[in-house]
């Protein structure tokens, strides 16, 4: 049995400004034996919280200094992630940032993915900021939500609604 911990890494910088998002999606693709893989993170609708446009631009500034910083990099290798690309875009209105990079020993406790001999399991604390939606199957407990995707199941998805957005 092989375990793998996720940790949501919301950039710290997303905390110290005004700056939110609507959620934050995450694909993970293993390779052949499940002991590597690659990870996109992306967090979509990033938006200021700030009413004023100059703190606004304050807070976008920050962010691209931030992902611009080899800080951030640090940050996503002390969680097991070895950051191939940082990218910020727009879809439709919205500002997005994707993460992309490969992980074979991704650690922390948020979230711990394990490889049984029949099905893959991505445990999780509930959390009621954040609504979740998968491609896997959800059960919930009082104070968990278990999503299980079958044994060969190589590419898996999930995505973290954020229902505390600008608050």
């Amino acid at each position: 049995m092989n375990y793998l911990k996720f940790f949501v890494i919301v950039p710290l910088l997303l905390l110290q400004s005004c700056l939110t998002y609507e959620s934050i999606g995450f694909r993970v693709e293993f390779n052949e034996n499940y002991s590597m893989g690659n990870i996109k993170i992306t967090y979509h609708g990033l938006a200021s919280t700030d009413s004023t446009m100059e703190k606004q631009r304050s807070d976008f500034n920050d962010l691209v200094e931030m992902i611009e910083s080899d800080a951030v990099l640090l940050d996503y290798v002390e969680e097991g992630i070895y950051v191939k690309n940082i990218e910020l875009f727009k879809e439709g209105d919205k500002l997005n940032a994707a993460v992309d990079g490969i992980f074979s020993n991704y650690g922390n406790n948020e979230m711990s993915l394990t490889i049984h001999k029949e099905e893959i399991v991505l445990m999780m604390v509930k959390d009621e900021d954040y609504r979740i939606e998968s491609d896997g199957n959800m059960i919930e407990t009082e104070d968990n939500l278990m999503i299980t995707w079958p044994m060969g199941t190589r590419d898996l998805s999930w995505k973290m609604i954020n229902l505390d957005e600008g608050k």
